[in-house]
């Protein structure tokens, strides 16, 4: 927590969050502003005038945030210049609380993606030989610096002609008298040229790591993972002898200007996992030549300390920035899923199914139809407690994998209709199995967002309670545009998706069904056209993984009668059937009904044999 000690420090903040951002209204007593976002050109959706938003409270580090996902680096950026700017301004013990804080808050939260601290390839032989083979091509002139760049300029060699001097010396560091260091500038260089504009190919660019933004060391292991990690083509990793490593990455950038736009875009990158040190991407920057050694212990130390300049890889990941470009525009595809990892899956062991017979996995989607008024959201209540308690007669043998958490969201059931449903099921729930539902079950009221309000809100309720499943109930209350509008529809269920596929959370949507239509003796109702059943656009059945139709029956009975049917997966979802001809087996339907004694049982639904009606036993 910051240790703020008074509002005072706020008007600074703002004139920061001004300064870098165009604010678009203040919110929260000022602790918030909604701002155009930094990467709105990278955005895929139509923007909202709330999608981006500073917040700087006192209480908690100054972040920036935005509902699009793929603006991540712009707003990675933004966030380091934020923190940045604001810890500089708050110099004060209290500013450094602050800093101190930052610090914390950004080692808890990096990386932006994951990644693992990978083992050191074991370094390669002939390293001066392989680098410079890798990098420069024969007759470009390559800049070497012995012993200091910062007091030497260095000179330019003929690739060849450097190669040849190295094998017969037996090594960069006997060629160079065993300098401390040899240094080489990443690009070819025009002869004698020694800047930026001396450089004759913008080819590479340097991406070292070494500490994170407060200087703190990271180790080789973590710079490698994250090198792999980055999907980046990179020509060479090397390790300077101190405490980094370096990777040269392919750009291949036809001017100054490209070469600018396309380093700053695979610094960018990097950010994901570690942030790079952004002073090294001048196009003539010297890294460290492998093959020389470096002293790393101080001259006047009792014992020195040399080490030895390594090359630890060549040709890591794409092959060049055309393809890297081109492998990013295929992830937006989606993931890709290899051949050979098809054939051998385990699908009988499924790590990523929930319920049922993979019924429902991690991520997927389903929907539940019924008529208005049967009491949906009763049987959506109790699937909820019985997939949360693990008591499977409440589900009809659609059994959880294990107690699952459950969070409900939602708007016609005031707290004593809640409260009925639940004590109705709270009769019928064995006691060995009654502590697990108040850990395991979140339910909210929202009756005021709606469309990309809602889609927010959820996304920030699913993110904070991790549930397995969610269910939203009804669809209506939250869509917040026409039903029948296709590209709304597409546009609410995407992102949707996009939370489930990133959190993993099943998320379930409760509909009402639309206008019956008129049926004659010849039709026959498939379940299909059960599916289908739902009022509006029919992406909602589409987007689905599985669709649950409940639709009332005739029957002889005074307690309403209804069949319950899943119409996409079927007998995967583990309903069994209780006919005489089936009893026992998988079915895709059920019969099941209304409580027939609400005082006794409460109110709770249960499953029963298909009625046979009197008029049809005669025939």
């Amino acid at each position: 927590m910051f240790a703020m000690t008074s509002r005072s420090d706020l008007p600074s903040r703002q004139a920061i969050v001004e300064s870098l951002f165009h604010v678009k209204e203040w919110a929260n007593n000022g602790s918030a502003a909604f701002v155009e976002c930094p990467g709105k050109d990278f955005h895929t959706k139509n923007d909202g005038a709330r999608d981006c938003v500073v917040a700087i409270d006192l209480g908690r580090p100054p972040t920036v945030t935005c509902f699009h996902v793929s603006c991540s680096d712009e707003v990675a950026s933004a966030n380091y210049a934020l923190r940045s700017a604001i810890g500089r301004a708050e110099s004060s013990p209290v500013g450094r609380q602050t800093r101190q804080a930052i610090k914390q808050t950004q080692v808890a939260s990096a990386p932006e993606e994951p990644f693992t601290a990978l083992p050191l390839p074991e370094p390669m032989p002939f390293p001066g030989e392989t680098y410079l083979k890798a990098l420069f091509e024969s007759g470009e002139h390559v800049s070497i610096c012995v012993p200091d760049p910062k007091i030497n300029a260095g000179r330019t060699y003929e690739r060849d002609l450097l190669i040849e001097m190295i094998s017969r010396s037996g090594g960069v560091s006997n060629l160079f008298g065993g300098a401390s260091s040899v240094f080489v500038r990443v690009n070819p260089m025009v002869s004698g040229g020694a800047s930026d504009s001396a450089v004759a190919k913008y080819r590479f660019c340097l991406l070292e790591i070494d500490a994170d933004p407060e200087g703190n060391p990271i180790s080789l292991e973590l710079q490698f993972g994250s090198f792999v990690a980055s999907g980046l083509p990179i020509r060479a990793v090397t390790f300077s002898g101190g405490r980094s490593l370096h990777a040269i990455v392919s750009i291949e950038a036809s001017n100054a200007e490209e070469y600018r736009e396309r380093s700053k875009e695979a610094s960018a990158r990097m950010t994901r996992y570690i942030v790079p040190d952004t002073k090294c991407l001048n196009p003539s920057r010297y890294t460290r030549l492998p093959g020389a050694r470096r002293l790393v212990s101080p001259l006047n130390a009792a014992v020195e300390e040399w080490r030895d300049q390594t090359l630890l890889a060549t040709h890591l990941g794409p092959v060049s920035w055309e393809e890297y470009k081109a492998g990013e525009a295929a992830s937006m595809c989606g993931e890709r899923i290899w051949f050979e990892s098809l054939l051998s899956f385990d699908t009988s062991n499924d790590p990523d199914s929930v319920l049922g017979n993979r019924w429902l996995c991690k991520g997927g989607t389903a929907l539940f139809l019924g008529q208005s008024g049967v009491g949906k959201s009763m049987l959506n209540m109790q699937l909820c407690m019985a997939w949360a308690s693990g008591f499977t007669p409440l589900s009809f043998g659609i059994a959880a994998k294990r107690p699952l958490k459950v969070l409900l969201v939602q708007a016609e059931n005031d707290r004593g209709d809640l409260a009925e449903m639940l004590q109705g099921i709270y009769k019928n729930v064995s006691n060995d199995f009654l502590d697990r539902l108040s850990k395991h079950v979140v339910i909210y009221r929202d009756s005021s967002h709606t469309g990309s309000d809602f889609l927010r809100s959820w996304e920030a309720l699913v993110r904070l309670h991790k549930p397995d499943i969610g269910f939203i109930d009804p669809l209506l209350n939250y869509l917040g545009a026409d039903i029948n509008d296709q590209r709304e529809a597409s546009a609410f269920v995407s992102e949707l998706s996009r939370v489930g596929h990133e959190t993993g959370v099943i998320t379930g949507l409760v509909h009402h069904f639309g206008k019956p239509k008129p049926l004659n003796a010849q039709t026959v109702v498939t379940d299909t056209d059960l599916a289908y059943q739902g009022l509006g656009s029919s992406v909602f059945v589409n987007w689905a993984r599985e669709v649950v139709v409940l639709s009332r029956i005739k029957s002889d009975s005074d307690v309403p009668t209804f069949r319950l049917d899943c119409t996409k997966r079927r007998k995967r979802a583990g309903l069994i059937s209780m006919e005489p001809e089936d009893a026992g087996k998988p079915t895709s339907g059920i019969c099941i009904g209304h409580s027939p004694d609400v005082r006794r049982h409460g109110m709770i639904w249960g499953q029963r044999p298909f009625p046979q009606i009197e008029d049809e036993k005669k025939k």
